[in-house]
């Protein structure tokens, strides 16, 4: 825990030193306005994914852990031994591959919701693991819009209604919504 501490304690200092807080903060504040603000929002917004990434997976490491532990106790009746003990190794076995059954997918999971801003992938493994025959869609649009950066327009209804049996066919055209970069 002492190097995950000093590991956090250096990357604040380097902020610190670099200010990178107040970079940041104006890329927040000129996202729509210059294509350096807009890059700077997308380096804090990859950023926060992939911290919430990490703490997904210190989630689930503590998942598994629970799930050894009480396997294991469930097995052998005791947990004197936490990692190994000489005569009961099937029982270590398959106290690993449970915790790894149970904790896996959930980081899994969380990590490509994380990473995609999107549900889809959870939606997906509960349809398979239950009898349901809903659907679930080849693709959803969550986002989406038209233009330049500082001058833009969202499409993301147009887009979604053109939808139709899970495909979307559509010409990248003026014709969506209007010519938002006129003269250009």
């Amino acid at each position: 825990m002492e190097i995950f501490e000093k590991t956090l304690r250096l990357i604040a200092d380097i902020m610190t030193i670099f200010g990178l807080g107040r970079v940041l903060t104006w890329g927040l504040s000129q996202q729509n306005k210059t294509v350096w603000g807009h890059k700077l929002f997308l380096c804090a917004f990859y950023s926060v994914k992939f911290a919430l990434i990490i703490i997904i997976a210190i989630i689930s490491y503590g998942i598994f852990n629970l799930v050894y532990f009480f396997s294991l106790l469930y097995a052998k009746g005791n947990v004197f031994h936490y990692y190994w003990e000489t005569g009961n190794e099937i029982w270590y076995i398959l106290s690993y591959l449970i915790g790894i059954l149970v904790a896996f997918p959930v980081f899994i999971l969380s990590a490509l919701s994380i990473s995609t801003s999107s549900t889809y992938y959870i939606k997906l493994f509960l349809s398979k693991i239950s009898s349901s025959s809903k659907i679930i869609p080849l693709f959803e649009i969550l986002e989406a819009s038209y233009g330049s950066i500082t001058n833009k327009i969202d499409v993301t209804v147009e887009l979604k209604s053109k939808i139709r049996n899970g495909r979307l066919a559509i010409t990248a055209s003026n014709n969506i919504a209007g010519d938002q970069c006129v003269l250009i």
